[in-house]
């Protein structure tokens, strides 16, 4: 073997080494990119469900809303409390303004990102606590969405034109055929269906609250955000 083909084969395998080198740097590099990519996605998903837990957590006791037989629940103050946050934006004012196309086209988005929040959290972090921290969004966005319905439903029943022209006739002396009570107008717009509904979703909220809170889910869920 000449001097010249130990140079070439040397060359070729000081070449083998470099190609080995450069794509062990590469799937460390694409690793490495891989690692602060989910730390980010989780930390983004940690940090928005730690508001919504703390903004419950701030309110609970606000949350024990009892059932109303003759009259419908007010829910407005509880909305505004639990929505209290600049991930809503304007929101908080919607339960005061449940026409306002503004408000409820912002609010409808953020319902369709909190159902996307949800599904992240069962994709991007393991075990029990996630699922926990799944359900937990889930539930918040069935309680804030079931309460707007709810309001816009109290809504309808305040402004109903034909209670209104009642009203307006017995004042003027026209008849004397009284307006609906409270108890029989809330019973001819399906009040007390949609408001055990509602009672409904804001217990499922305290529930998924509560066994977050009991197992200390957001520290576990916390943990796994470490490179």
């Amino acid at each position: 073997m000449s001097v010249s083909d130990i140079i070439q084969i040397v060359l070729a395998f000081l070449t083998l080494i470099g190609v080995i080198v450069a794509l062990i740097t590469t799937s460390w590099s694409i690793r490495a990119q891989n690692k602060q990519s989910l730390f980010e996605k989780r930390l983004e998903i940690f940090v928005l469900c730690k508001t919504f837990y703390e903004l419950v957590d701030e309110n609970i006791e606000h949350l024990d809303i009892k059932p109303e037989k003759n009259y419908p629940l007010s829910i407005s103050l509880e909305f505004s409390w639990i929505t209290n946050s600049d991930y809503f934006e304007k929101s908080p004012r919607l339960i005061n303004d449940v026409y306002n196309e503004e408000y409820r086209y912002r609010f409808l988005q953020k319902l369709e990102d909190l159902n996307t929040l949800s599904e992240k959290c069962a994709l991007l972090f393991k075990g029990a606590s996630s699922t926990a921290l799944q359900v937990f969004i889930a539930s918040y966005r069935d309680a804030i969405r079931s309460m707007y319905g709810y309001q816009v439903l109290v809504e309808r029943m305040r402004d109903d034109p034909i209670e209104k022209m009642k009203k307006d006739a017995v004042v003027a002396g026209i008849t004397k055929m009284a307006p609906k009570t409270a108890k029989q107008l809330c019973e001819s717009y399906g009040e007390p269906k949609h408001q055990k509904e509602l009672l409904k979703k804001i217990d499922a909220l305290k529930e998924s609250f509560e066994y977050l809170k009991k197992n200390n889910s957001l520290e576990k869920i916390k943990k796994q955000l470490t490179l």
